[in-house]
């Protein structure tokens, strides 16, 4: 009989099997952020249902985690169907997925760190961290076949950085790898992000509350911004060696309303009889 614990990560992330890279990628970007812990103070159910999206996320963005994880729900669906076939050691690529006793062990091994933490070859561990952790330090416990470890990871460390940790014994290698974040896009020593504004708040400039990782900042936008023009944040960027930060540089989108009201409408288009200016003046003198 085939495991019932089985997670269907494609419905987690409400894709198709079929979903391309950025399906899946936009899909994530979605539901991190309506699950966010700042958009969902203390409900443990929002917790629980960001740890599944960001399980779910890890294996389909990742195409050979993928692959291995669509066998082995075609080898489940197998073991549950009765008759000839129910039962079966039958492997994918040399995996003998019926070797596992339950989709947690299949998991654990599959993404190489329960706990958050995997033991490999040549003495390295990895260990994911949220851009959260990884912005004030973090403390994790490593558990290992021949020991057990309390580390401290450094406040401001970066993807793929490299730590040395040593053990009774053994100097073992700690490599970070921070998972992805629904607003905030880390470059270098800068952070990136974006913010949508309503168009007469780009004609007419406005004031706005931003993220950033010390919490909201109020931020002047000039009258007569462009969508995807940056505004700087100085200093409120990634941490550096100098005890210096980055900046962060927001991104400035202008969204137009999905629907208008009667009013909204007849407002707009009084709007655009009576401007004089056209974006387009340039490009329509334009030849070949």
């Amino acid at each position: 009989m085939g495991s019932t614990n089985f997670k269907d990560y494609y419905k987690i992330l409400g894709v198709s099997k079929t979903a391309t890279a950025e399906e899946i990628k936009q899909a994530f970007r979605r539901l991190a952020r309506e699950y966010h812990p700042d958009l969902n103070p203390g409900n443990r159910r929002a917790e629980e249902r960001l740890k599944e999206i960001n399980e779910a996320h890890e294996v389909l963005s990742d195409p050979e985690k993928r692959l291995k994880y669509d066998q082995y729900g075609r080898f489940q669906q197998r073991m549950n169907q009765p008759g000839p076939g129910s039962g079966s050691t039958e492997s994918f690529d040399n995996i003998e997925f019926g070797k596992y006793g339950s989709f947690e062990e299949f998991m654990s091994q599959l993404l190489g760190h329960p706990g958050g933490f995997t033991e490999r070859s040549e003495k390295t561990l990895k260990v994911t961290l949220s851009l959260g952790e990884a912005f004030r330090g973090a403390r994790r416990r490593l558990s290992l076949a021949a020991e057990t470890l309390e580390v401290n990871i450094p406040a401001g460390v970066r993807d793929e950085q490299r730590l040395t940790v040593q053990g009774q014994k053994t100097t073992y290698t700690l490599v970070v790898h921070l998972q992805p974040h629904p607003f905030f896009k880390l470059e270098g020593d800068n952070l990136l992000c974006e913010v949508p504004i309503k168009p007469e708040e780009a004609a007419l400039g406005t004031k706005i509350s931003v993220p950033t990782l010390d919490g909201p900042v109020e931020v002047k936008v000039p009258p007569g911004v462009r969508s995807g023009q940056s505004l700087r944040l100085g200093g409120k960027g990634w941490p550096r060696k100098n005890s210096t930060r980055g900046d962060q540089l927001i991104k400035v989108a202008i969204n137009v309303p999905p629907t208008l009201s009667p009013e909204e409408r007849q407002l707009y288009e009084k709007l655009g009889s009576l401007g004089t200016w056209d974006p387009r003046q340039e490009i329509s003198r334009l030849s070949i």
